[in-house]
């Protein structure tokens, strides 16, 4: 829905790719509790008229959701690497504080709020996933 590419060569299959800009989704967390534009585009709402599609997406889910809750940890380790580089970036290229949501946070509190994010994104999922 945003921010990532549809490709499909003509013997190959449509492939997603690659996902980057994930602040929209991830620190507003209003966005955490919906499919937040998936829905109104052309392709997902007729993929998932395919029977077949929507049986092997939620088979993958089942197999690989809990693999999603090791996020959290992931991104204090990755949090912790980068934290110098954070503040060295915040001395370089100061953040005004008129800009974007994620702008306002403070390095620990985005990070806290990439975790909430995601914990929420995945409770939606699981649970909607399943309606389909």
């Amino acid at each position: 829905p945003h921010s990532f590419y549809m490709s499909k060569d003509s013997s190959e299959k449509l492939k997603f790719g690659p996902i980057w800009d994930f602040d929209w989704h991830t620190f507003v967390p209003r966005y955490s509790r919906m499919w937040s534009g998936a829905d109104k585009t052309p392709y997902y709402p007729s993929l998932f008229k395919d029977r077949k599609f929507k049986k092997a997406v939620l088979n993958r889910w089942e197999e690989e959701k809990y693999t999603f809750l090791e996020l959290s940890s992931y991104l204090d380790e990755m949090a912790e690497k980068i934290k110098l580089s954070e503040e060295i970036n915040q001395e370089m290229w100061p953040i005004s504080k008129r800009g974007n949501e994620d702008e306002l946070l403070t390095f620990p509190e985005a990070i806290e709020q990439m975790k909430k994010g995601f914990e929420e994104k995945w409770r939606w999922m699981d649970s909607h996933l399943k309606k389909l």
